[in-house]
């Protein structure tokens, strides 16, 4: 919702006052031709994701020069559930950095699917395990009454989002999932992001802003990921919820390692046509969050040569499921399925005959899930989370 930041922002919730919408086309390429094969399509994909880069978000910067890893076996805290703290250490310029990832993952003789993502509260805000360590130097943004002081966690943040993560509900599902916390990459704070973590280490050029560099977090956790052989390397899924969605739509966008994307209420400069005049709009978002996008995105829409959907295609012809919540008209689920529906030109041109998915009218029902092929929505009913309700219809097709 709109706070003291944003409130001389107007802000529409009427569906009748959105107006007329007209979407840079999908099915044409760089140089105005149409794309009408997967080598089309490619092409068109490299070039979205370079003019996203430099209108929106920033280029991830390129990978470490070095990274290695530590494992250690934490106390088991679900029956059959291996518990692991990773630390990973980069090095880059001869400057390093180390972060801890904590994995929880099924005993199995064979290698697992696994799913990642940044947290907002750190694993521990997934566990009551006094094993895994609060991250009290990373810097978040609000969750005040989950226990952060001063935007940093405290203990009394610890397990205050296990349902968010809900790890027996993964697991049990034969799923690893490998969390970190998002503070500790890049400090969430409009003055301070660039004085820890990633800016420092990495010294970026071109200017990308955090969810570029929240990206970039997540690409070395696929790194990891790739590295264990309880893993299978061909399975690994990114998710995020909110501002945590944008960034791991971005990573799956940039890296075709990753099989899947999970992405949940993700809104504005995330899964919502950034044209529709509904809910949060880029204005809002920039002149709340300034460190989130590259320093010249433009407030308007209109001005970009991009929209949303286009970087949803750019997951094509992997696995994509969008989620939206029904009372979350901040982040505007319409908006959010109607990028998914004009996404999916780039998934029919490798599955022939794949169904388009049903007009907005007929999707907009809470607790209706679709899919076709590879691509799938759902709307919880609810406001702005992520939950167990999520997670099944994530998991379980």
């Amino acid at each position: 919702m709109a706070d003291g930041l944003t409130a001389m922002i107007p802000v529409n919730y009427d569906e009748a006052a959105v107006g007329p919408l007209a979407l840079p086309p999908l099915m044409v390429g760089p140089a105005g031709g149409p794309v009408r094969t997967i080598e089309d399509r490619r092409r068109c994909q490299t070039w979205l994701r370079e003019t996203f880069a430099a209108t929106m978000y920033g280029a991830i910067p390129a990978p470490p020069e070095r990274l290695e890893i530590v494992r250690r076996e934490l106390p088991p805290e679900f029956p059959g559930v291996v518990t692991e703290e990773i630390t990973v250490m980069l090095g880059c310029g001869g400057r390093r950095l180390s972060r801890a990832l904590t994995l929880w993952r099924p005993q199995a003789a064979a290698p697992v699917p696994a799913v990642a993502g940044l947290a907002f509260l750190g694993a521990a805000g997934a566990t009551h395990s006094k094993a895994v360590a609060i991250a009290a130097e990373a810097h978040v943004d609000g969750f005040e009454s989950y226990g952060v002081r001063g935007g940093r966690p405290t203990e009394a943040t610890r397990g205050r989002h296990a349902a968010r993560s809900s790890i027996p509900l993964i697991t049990g599902a034969g799923y690893a999932l490998m969390l970190s916390g998002y503070g500790e990459w890049v400090p969430d704070h409009p003055e301070r992001w660039r004085e820890a973590g990633l800016w420092p280490f990495l010294e970026p050029e071109g200017r990308p802003g955090a969810i570029s560099l929240w990206a970039w977090a997540l690409l070395r956790v696929v790194d990891v990921l790739a590295r264990l052989p309880e893993i299978d390397s061909r399975r690994i899924g990114l998710f995020g919820h909110s501002r945590l969605g944008k960034a791991a739509l971005w990573a799956a966008a940039n890296d075709e390692r990753v099989a899947r994307v999970l992405v949940n209420d993700a809104g504005c400069a995330g899964t919502k046509l950034s044209r529709r005049n509904y809910g949060e709009t880029l204005a809002h978002l920039i002149a709340r969050y300034p460190h989130w996008l590259h320093a010249d995105c433009p407030r308007e829409a209109a001005s970009l040569p991009i929209d949303q959907h286009q970087l949803l295609a750019c997951v094509a012809p992997r696995s994509l499921h969008v989620a939206s919540a029904s009372e979350d008209g901040w982040a505007d689920p319409r908006g959010e399925y109607l990028a998914l529906r004009a996404a999916l030109p780039f998934w029919q041109l490798e599955e022939s005959g794949l169904p388009d998915l049903p007009e907005a009218a007929d999707a907009m029902v809470p607790g209706r899930v679709l899919r076709t092929g590879s691509v799938a929505w759902h709307l919880r009913p609810g406001p702005h989370d992520l939950t167990p309700w999520d997670w099944e219809r994530f998991l379980f097709p």
